[in-house]
């Protein structure tokens, strides 16, 4: 057993909430501190464009394509595994992900505590799209879904919202990537260790 334990940082969230813009911030932001943070995305097709535009911005990272993480899991261990040099890895998965928990989260929790600490899973919500979302029947039961399964949930693009909806059950965190409101003590709270997973 390495004593070398990257932490796994699980961000989900709907197509567009502003998953891959809030890694991006935080890897910049670790690595002020002088800590190596590297991304690991995730997407159904064969040809990410979230993982081209992360290495545009020179960020270190791997990715698992043709599958969510759910029907990818040891795709997305040997991943994470060749990016095991790092302090900090951010997972991103498929932005209709529903099964994460029990799919990823819980075999990390139970198996793979040797190789890896395992962050909360954080679930971002664009506050601007909430009442699009809920209106159609498929994407409503994906993004309640998604919110049941997150232990921390963040409305991200509060630069662009004055006001964010109720999300009964949640007390949502507020940040913006593009303006860095919240995204150190959001970030500070998921390293913790404070949280239960």
């Amino acid at each position: 057993m390495s004593t070398h334990r990257p932490v796994i940082v699980p961000v989900g969230g709907f197509l567009g909430a502003g998953k891959t813009t809030l890694l991006v911030a935080a890897v910049r932001l670790l690595a002020r501190r002088g800590l190596r943070a590297a991304v690991l995305m995730n997407d159904q097709g064969g040809e990410l464009v979230d993982t081209n535009w992360a290495m545009a911005q020179e960020l270190t990272g791997e990715e698992v394509t043709g599958g969510c993480f759910c029907c990818r899991f040891t795709d997305f261990l040997d991943a994470a595994g060749r990016l095991h040099e790092m302090d900090v890895i951010f997972a991103e998965p498929v932005g209709s992900c529903t099964d994460i928990s029990a799919t990823i989260l819980q075999p990390l929790k139970s198996d793979y505590t040797g190789r890896f600490r395992l962050a909360p899973f954080t679930v971002l919500v664009d506050p601007l799209s909430v009442e699009r979302l809920r209106a159609i029947p498929e994407t409503a039961f994906l993004f309640e879904n998604q919110l049941a399964e997150a232990d921390i949930v963040c409305f991200t693009k509060m630069d662009l919202c004055e006001e964010p909806p109720e999300l009964p059950g949640a007390m949502p965190r507020h940040l913006s990537a593009r303006t860095g409101e919240g995204v150190e003590a959001w970030l500070n709270e998921v390293l913790s260790g404070d949280l239960p997973v």
